[in-house]
């Protein structure tokens, strides 16, 4: 199946997507066969528009955005690490052999540009919720 084209700027809604990062670790060796990251270079100066796409497991896509003879297939060892501003068009692509591909994905945001709102968790209906400080992110009852 792979993950649909898409910038995390998308759902983080950054005022600088530049100034968040994802770092995509590799479980398994990611190959072209195995279905690994891919990038659009040279695409992150603004957040493009997605639209609903219920075929993909992000649920949004910005591929109507983007050449697909524009990526770039970033073939990861297991272990290896690629990182990339919150801004960078990227997905996967299906896995065509037998053997797995796992891939783990951490997000780190300087917190002059994060969002000032609440973050959407099912906790708020115990009147707890997630917000932004200057602190970082805070959890509160």
């Amino acid at each position: 199946l792979g993950t649909a084209w898409h910038q995390d700027n998308a759902y983080f809604k950054l005022s600088d997507g530049k100034k968040g990062t994802a770092m995509w670790t590799a479980v398994h060796d990611a190959t072209v066969d195995n279905g690994t990251l891919h990038v659009m270079a040279g695409k992150d100066r603004e957040v493009l528009s997605h639209e609903r796409d219920l075929t993909s497991d992000h649920l949004i896509s910005c591929k109507d955005s983007l050449k697909e003879q524009d990526a770039v297939a970033l073939e990861v060892p297991a272990g290896g690490v690629v990182f990339f501003n919150c801004n960078v068009p990227h997905c996967t692509k299906a896995n065509i052999t037998d053997n797995p591909r796992a891939a783990v994905a951490y997000h780190f945001v300087s917190m002059d540009v994060a969002r000032d709102s609440l973050f959407s968790l099912p906790e708020e209906d115990n009147g707890c919720f997630w917000s932004t400080t200057t602190e970082g992110a805070v959890y509160s009852t």
